[in-house]
């Protein structure tokens, strides 16, 4: 089945660069996208020239769109899925991003399906805070407290607030990515030792940097870190996927960063990776639970199961410290 969030997006801005920014995605992956869809319904969606606009098909498709997402939420509440006398209620477990933009197992649910087996266990992937083409009650932090999902894994900088219905699961630190053409060509000369063992973001300001958002409690954070030392972001691209980050980092288009849990399985020899130590970054990941489920079966061994499943998959990654991928 075609997801037709991305398209929804694509017809609110009719632009492809500023569609793939809000989604964080790139904008060749949104117009592969675009020529899937095309090709399921086997009508075009979009006229080209002279400038971006819906074909009528489009303008139908997004509407059919809105509608199809408004449905799926709709069947995900509680009051649409009829319980039996001894059967438990669906255990959904919300992923956000950008961790379910990654390539990373956080959990298995054969495992908890064989440990559970009389539980209904699905994922629910989507973004925390929200996305602001979406209505705010899909984000998965409105649905976790509209009762709609069971927990929520997701990820938080130090100067974000943390309640006390969050289960700390572990710390990564951020690590700046460049690739070796762009070091040298800010560096001429670059001895990279000088930065293995830490690097400070004063010594990248002048060099185009990729960021996760244009505005977030982090890169709010580097931006009055900058300005109190007279330094000023040099931001070229904004992207939210962390892979599509690596991915343009390869290319030389930016520095950026990132936790080592987001590095891609097949790594680069020419895109270097030093520990940021100033201003001191790193992320935490939580897995935040929903009060008002304490009490249904096996609630709380199950959260204590992904709790413990995780911390024993990455306990050990924040000791990680790559000095050349």
């Amino acid at each position: 089945m075609i997801s037709y969030e991305y398209f929804i997006v694509l017809s609110e801005e009719l632009n492809f660069s500023k569609a793939a920014q809000r989604l964080g995605i790139s904008q060749p992956s949104l117009s592969a996208y675009v020529k899937r869809l095309e090709t399921h319904l086997s009508v075009p969606l979009l006229q080209r020239t002279p400038k971006l606009a819906l074909t009528p098909a489009g303008k139908l498709t997004a509407e059919a769109g809105r509608k199809i997402l408004s449905i799926y939420q709709s069947l995900e509440q509680d009051s649409l899925y009829p319980q039996e006398a001894e059967a438990p209620k669906p255990f959904r477990i919300g992923l956000a991003r950008p961790l379910a933009s990654s390539n990373q197992s956080f959990f298995s649910l054969n495992l908890l399906t064989k440990k559970f087996p009389s539980q209904q266990f699905s994922i629910i992937e989507g973004s925390y805070q929200g996305i602001p083409s979406l209505p705010p009650e899909s984000a998965l932090k409105k649905r976790l407290a509209a009762n709609q999902l069971s927990c929520v894994i997701c990820q938080f900088s130090p100067i974000e607030a943390v309640d006390d219905h969050a289960i700390h699961l572990f710390s990564a630190p951020e690590y700046l990515i460049i690739a070796d053409s762009l070091l040298k060509a800010y560096y001429p000369h670059p001895d990279p030792r000088r930065w293995l063992n830490g690097v400070d973001l004063l010594d990248f300001a002048h060099i185009p940097q990729i960021a996760h958002a244009s505005v977030s409690p982090t890169q709010t954070y580097i931006i009055d870190y900058f300005k109190a030392h007279e330094k000023a972001a040099h931001i070229v691209s904004i992207v939210n996927n962390p892979l599509t980050i690596y991915a343009y980092v390869e290319s030389g288009m930016g520095w950026a960063r990132t936790s080592e849990i987001f590095f891609p399985e097949k790594r680069n020899e020419s895109v270097w990776a030093f520990p940021i130590i100033s201003p001191v970054l790193r992320y935490d990941y939580y897995l935040r639970i929903n009060p008002m489920q304490t009490s249904y079966p096996n609630y709380n061994d199950i959260i204590q199961e992904l709790t413990t499943y995780i911390k024993n998959t990455f306990s050990n990654r924040s000791a990680y410290v790559y000095p050349n991928l």
